[in-house]
Protein backbone atom coordinates (compact mmCIF):
# COMPACT_ATOMS: atom_id res chain seq x y z
CA UNK A 1 0.00 0.00 0.00
CA UNK A 2 1.26 3.16 -0.69
CA UNK A 3 0.98 6.32 2.09
CA UNK A 4 0.42 9.43 1.32
CA UNK A 5 2.15 11.78 2.39
CA UNK A 6 -0.23 14.57 4.06
CA UNK A 7 2.44 17.67 3.28
CA UNK A 8 2.12 17.56 -0.70
CA UNK A 9 -1.69 17.57 -0.66
CA UNK A 10 -3.54 21.08 -1.35
CA UNK A 11 -6.79 21.68 0.19
CA UNK A 12 -9.78 22.09 -1.90
CA UNK A 13 -9.02 26.53 -1.63
CA UNK A 14 -6.05 25.62 -2.84
CA UNK A 15 -6.83 23.31 -5.21
CA UNK A 16 -8.99 26.42 -6.87
CA UNK A 17 -6.15 28.67 -6.60
CA UNK A 18 -4.05 26.59 -8.38
CA UNK A 19 -6.79 26.14 -11.24
CA UNK A 20 -7.73 29.99 -11.85
CA UNK A 21 -4.16 30.49 -12.11
CA UNK A 22 -2.52 27.76 -14.45
CA UNK A 23 -4.53 30.17 -17.32
CA UNK A 24 -1.60 32.37 -16.67
CA UNK A 25 1.43 30.25 -17.41
CA UNK A 26 2.71 31.10 -21.05
CA UNK A 27 0.97 33.02 -23.99
CA UNK A 28 -2.13 29.63 -24.54
CA UNK A 29 -0.47 26.84 -23.18
CA UNK A 30 -1.81 27.23 -19.18
CA UNK A 31 -4.82 28.49 -20.83
CA UNK A 32 -5.28 25.10 -23.01
CA UNK A 33 -4.19 22.19 -19.79
CA UNK A 34 -6.97 24.40 -17.32
CA UNK A 35 -8.99 21.53 -18.10
CA UNK A 36 -7.03 19.14 -17.86
CA UNK A 37 -5.42 19.88 -14.67
CA UNK A 38 -9.16 20.23 -13.68
CA UNK A 39 -9.85 16.32 -14.62
CA UNK A 40 -6.50 14.73 -12.66
CA UNK A 41 -7.98 17.29 -9.51
CA UNK A 42 -11.80 16.52 -9.51
CA UNK A 43 -11.87 13.17 -11.62
CA UNK A 44 -8.70 11.31 -10.50
CA UNK A 45 -7.44 11.41 -13.61
CA UNK A 46 -3.82 10.87 -14.51
CA UNK A 47 -2.37 13.13 -17.23
CA UNK A 48 -2.19 10.13 -20.07
CA UNK A 49 -5.91 9.12 -19.19
CA UNK A 50 -7.04 12.97 -19.88
CA UNK A 51 -4.87 13.06 -22.88
CA UNK A 52 -6.92 10.26 -24.92
CA UNK A 53 -9.89 11.57 -23.22
CA UNK A 54 -12.75 11.99 -26.37
CA UNK A 55 -15.95 14.70 -25.96
CA UNK A 56 -17.66 11.29 -27.33
CA UNK A 57 -16.79 10.06 -24.00
CA UNK A 58 -18.07 13.15 -21.93
CA UNK A 59 -21.28 13.71 -20.60
CA UNK A 60 -21.83 17.21 -19.92
CA UNK A 61 -25.18 18.32 -18.42
CA UNK A 62 -26.11 21.97 -18.15
CA UNK A 63 -27.33 20.81 -14.20
CA UNK A 64 -26.14 17.90 -12.13
CA UNK A 65 -23.38 15.35 -12.30
CA UNK A 66 -22.11 14.22 -14.92
CA UNK A 67 -19.79 11.35 -16.26
CA UNK A 68 -16.32 10.69 -18.04
CA UNK A 69 -16.29 7.08 -19.81
CA UNK A 70 -12.57 6.27 -20.26
CA UNK A 71 -11.56 4.22 -22.75
CA UNK A 72 -8.00 4.74 -23.23
CA UNK A 73 -4.59 6.26 -22.28
CA UNK A 74 -2.38 7.86 -24.20
CA UNK A 75 1.38 7.33 -22.42
CA UNK A 76 4.56 9.55 -23.42
CA UNK A 77 7.18 7.06 -24.67
CA UNK A 78 10.80 7.78 -26.82
CA UNK A 79 10.72 6.87 -30.41
CA UNK A 80 12.55 4.11 -30.18
CA UNK A 81 9.38 2.33 -27.91
CA UNK A 82 7.11 2.53 -30.43
CA UNK A 83 6.46 1.18 -33.98
CA UNK A 84 5.20 4.59 -35.81
CA UNK A 85 8.27 6.43 -34.40
CA UNK A 86 5.82 8.76 -31.96
CA UNK A 87 6.00 9.66 -28.43
CA UNK A 88 2.85 8.83 -27.85
CA UNK A 89 0.72 5.87 -28.01
CA UNK A 90 -2.99 5.10 -27.46
CA UNK A 91 -3.26 1.83 -25.09
CA UNK A 92 -6.16 0.27 -23.07
CA UNK A 93 -6.23 1.25 -19.16
CA UNK A 94 -3.60 0.33 -16.70
CA UNK A 95 -4.90 -2.93 -15.07
CA UNK A 96 -7.63 -3.16 -17.45
CA UNK A 97 -8.27 -5.57 -20.66
CA UNK A 98 -8.13 -4.00 -24.01
CA UNK A 99 -11.49 -2.18 -24.65
CA UNK A 100 -12.55 -1.96 -20.77
CA UNK A 101 -13.67 1.26 -19.79
CA UNK A 102 -13.84 2.94 -16.47
CA UNK A 103 -16.74 5.39 -15.90
CA UNK A 104 -16.29 8.35 -13.60
CA UNK A 105 -18.69 10.32 -12.10
CA UNK A 106 -17.77 13.92 -11.75
CA UNK A 107 -19.06 16.97 -10.13
CA UNK A 108 -20.78 19.59 -11.48
CA UNK A 109 -18.02 22.25 -11.36
CA UNK A 110 -15.81 20.01 -13.84
CA UNK A 111 -18.40 19.49 -16.31
CA UNK A 112 -18.67 23.10 -16.56
CA UNK A 113 -15.02 23.67 -17.14
CA UNK A 114 -15.10 21.07 -19.59
CA UNK A 115 -17.92 22.55 -21.68
CA UNK A 116 -15.90 25.78 -20.96
CA UNK A 117 -12.73 24.42 -22.73
CA UNK A 118 -14.50 22.70 -24.77
CA UNK A 119 -16.60 25.74 -26.30
CA UNK A 120 -13.24 28.09 -26.19
CA UNK A 121 -10.84 25.45 -28.24
CA UNK A 122 -13.36 23.10 -30.18
CA UNK A 123 -11.73 19.50 -30.33
CA UNK A 124 -9.28 17.78 -32.40
CA UNK A 125 -9.63 16.27 -35.37
CA UNK A 126 -9.71 12.76 -33.81
CA UNK A 127 -12.40 14.08 -31.04
CA UNK A 128 -9.83 14.58 -28.20
CA UNK A 129 -10.51 17.20 -25.82
CA UNK A 130 -6.73 17.94 -24.75
CA UNK A 131 -4.45 18.89 -28.22
CA UNK A 132 -1.61 21.72 -28.89
CA UNK A 133 -2.41 24.44 -31.03
CA UNK A 134 -1.78 22.66 -34.09
CA UNK A 135 -3.19 19.23 -32.88
CA UNK A 136 -0.44 17.60 -31.32
CA UNK A 137 -0.34 16.13 -27.85
CA UNK A 138 1.60 18.14 -24.96
CA UNK A 139 4.63 16.63 -23.56
CA UNK A 140 5.31 15.30 -19.82
CA UNK A 141 7.39 18.18 -19.66
CA UNK A 142 4.90 20.70 -21.11
CA UNK A 143 2.19 19.35 -17.93
CA UNK A 144 5.26 19.34 -15.54
CA UNK A 145 6.20 23.33 -16.30
CA UNK A 146 3.03 24.66 -16.17
CA UNK A 147 2.04 23.27 -12.80
CA UNK A 148 5.49 24.05 -11.85
CA UNK A 149 5.03 27.64 -13.07
CA UNK A 150 1.31 27.67 -11.50
CA UNK A 151 2.73 26.90 -8.04
CA UNK A 152 4.76 29.56 -7.80
CA UNK A 153 2.62 31.80 -9.02
CA UNK A 154 -0.39 30.66 -6.64
CA UNK A 155 1.26 29.88 -3.47
CA UNK A 156 3.38 31.38 -1.32
CA UNK A 157 7.46 31.19 -1.60
CA UNK A 158 7.36 29.04 1.66
CA UNK A 159 4.67 26.69 -0.04
CA UNK A 160 6.63 26.50 -3.27
CA UNK A 161 9.83 25.49 -1.65
CA UNK A 162 8.06 22.83 0.41
CA UNK A 163 6.57 19.75 -0.89
CA UNK A 164 2.66 20.93 -1.22
CA UNK A 165 1.48 20.06 -4.28
CA UNK A 166 5.04 19.92 -5.98
CA UNK A 167 3.01 17.18 -8.03
CA UNK A 168 -0.33 17.11 -9.72
CA UNK A 169 -2.58 16.13 -6.94
CA UNK A 170 -5.86 14.45 -7.19
CA UNK A 171 -9.03 13.99 -5.48
CA UNK A 172 -8.24 10.91 -5.07
CA UNK A 173 -4.99 12.18 -3.18
CA UNK A 174 -6.98 14.35 -0.89
CA UNK A 175 -9.59 11.19 -0.27
CA UNK A 176 -6.61 9.32 0.99
CA UNK A 177 -5.99 11.79 3.27
CA UNK A 178 -8.80 12.27 4.19
CA UNK A 179 -9.29 8.43 5.35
Amino acid sequence: MTVVDPRTVVNPAQARQLLDTVPKVGCKRGARLKALFACVYYAALCCEEAADLRQRSCTLPEWGWGLLILERARPQGTKRWTNNGQTHKSRQLKHRADKETREIPIPPVLAAILREHIEAYDVAKDGRLFRTETGGFYSSSAYSYVWQEARRLALTPAQVSSSLAARRTTCGTLRSRSG
